[in-house]
């Protein structure tokens, strides 16, 4: 599909075409976002938080950050979600899935966001434990 937006050198939003603000390029942008709010209100429309390639990088519940490559995404238990694997240590594959809602809480785009979550998740868990 062709691109209806772009921005210029300053940010600006503009339509794109070689007549931008043309009343059919206008009307073909402005009738594709309605199509994309539409199908979004009507639960049609799937962001996906990365793509097939990317490496993410999970907080384990023993405290560890596994790197992991996505292979796809999966509508399982009523939510989307990423498939992913890693070898483990023995050299075998590993799969998982993880739910949309996590990327931001224990799966992350960069291992230093990851290092980062997990000290703040330590910081939490020893103040907890200070606090019993």
């Amino acid at each position: 599909m062709e691109r209806l937006t772009g921005r210029n050198e300053k940010g600006d939003l503009l339509l794109m075409g070689e007549q931008a603000y043309a009343g059919d390029d206008y009307e073909a942008a402005v009738s594709a976002l309605e199509g994309y709010e539409d199908a979004e209100e009507q639960g049609r429309l799937v962001r996906l938080p990365c793509k097939v390639g990317d490496t993410v990088y999970c907080i384990c519940n023993n405290g560890h950050i596994l790197t992991q490559t996505v292979t796809g995404f999966v509508f399982q238990n009523g939510e989307w979600k990423v498939a992913v694997y890693n070898i483990n240590n023995h050299g075998y594959r590993n799969d998982h899935y993880i739910s949309f809602e996590d990327f931001g809480k224990t799966a992350f785009f960069t291992c230093e966001e990851a290092k980062s979550a997990l000290e703040e998740i330590e910081a939490a868990l020893e103040r907890y434990i200070e606090d019993e």
